[in-house]
Parts: C-alpha cells; structure tokens; sequence
C-alpha cells in the first residue's frame, strides 16, 4: 500500500505572545496530510500583478478568518496547534 500524502496551504490566522503583548497576524501555513506543518515566518503581505490577484489574497485571507486561529507552541521543535477564543 502507498503512503499519499496529501499537501496544500492556505492562509490562518496566528497567535503571537510575547512577555508583554499577544497579537495576531496572517500566515501562509503548509499542511501534510491535513496537518500544519510549516508556516512562513513573515505574515501575509497584501500584492500583486494586477488587481485581480489583489482581490484573490484578500478573499483568502477573509476567509481564513472564519477558521480556528493557530499559536505556535514549544521551543526547539515549533508546531502550530488551534486555540479557542
């Protein structure tokens, strides 16, 4: 039997918490097998070739709105888990 993977992305929301502030930014997050598994490590900037692109991201990230938001959890081996706010 062969091991398929399943791999995608899209857009999330991140949690981000430091000493003495939490906030919150766009990622691009990458999925093995329905998983989070990486995430670019600078938030989502708004651009694009024409304004059709444009309008594409900001329907992606609209979206990603409505999904759980992820945090960043451990120190050495990172890894995204959903949160409840």
């Amino acid at each position: 039997m062969k091991n398929i993977k399943n791999f995608y992305w899209n857009h999330r929301v991140i949690q981000h918490v430091y000493p003495t502030e939490t906030y919150y930014q766009i990622h691009e997050v990458f999925y093995e097998n329905n998983k989070p598994k990486s995430w670019t490590e600078d938030p989502v900037r708004v651009g694009g070739e024409d304004i059709k692109s444009i309008k594409w991201t900001l329907k992606m990230m609209n979206r990603c709105l409505k999904r759980p938001i992820l945090k960043i959890v451990g120190k050495k081996r990172q890894r995204l888990v959903e949160i409840n706010e």
